[in-house]
């Protein structure tokens, strides 16, 4: 079964909402929180810098998507 666009783009911005949330298990902040993935991507920018990286990622998976079988 082939995702429809309209799926596909729901999926990315559910993808692209998760990890804007993702803590990370391993990397953890001065004071010993768990990191934000966005704000690793953003650690030697901005914080929109980050969120554009994670864009990036979720373009490549929501181009991938024509390739899944489900």
């Amino acid at each position: 079964m082939k995702l429809t666009e309209k799926q596909q783009q729901k999926i990315s911005e559910y993808i692209e909402q998760s990890l804007n949330d993702a803590k990370l298990l391993t990397i953890k902040t001065d004071s010993g929180k768990e990191m934000y993935l966005v704000d690793l991507l953003s650690s030697c920018y901005t914080n929109k810098d980050g969120k554009k990286e994670i864009r990036n990622i979720v373009e490549q998976i929501y181009f991938d998507m024509d390739e899944w079988e489900i």
